[in-house]
């Protein structure tokens, strides 16, 4: 069974403050971390696209490291 990030899954994501979630695609590295009521700059994100010419590791991007201080959202 393969799973996909449907159209609606997509679309609740990028609500959270994804920009590139829209972009995805197969075997892509993505990391996101948002959340409801964060403002888009304070989001942190980054994606590498699957390019087999510039792939690190053979069919996949290189790793993603992201760093950095996660704001606790209080509602």
């Amino acid at each position: 069974c393969e799973i996909r990030l449907d159209e609606d899954a997509r679309r609740l994501i990028s609500d959270l403050g994804s920009s590139s979630v829209k972009s995805l695609g197969f075997r892509d590295n993505w990391v996101f971390v948002g959340g409801k009521g964060a403002s888009v700059q304070n989001n942190f994100e980054k994606y590498l696209k699957n390019d087999n010419t510039k792939n690190k590791y053979e069919n996949w991007p290189e790793l993603i490291d992201l760093q950095g201080c996660i704001p606790k959202y209080l509602e």
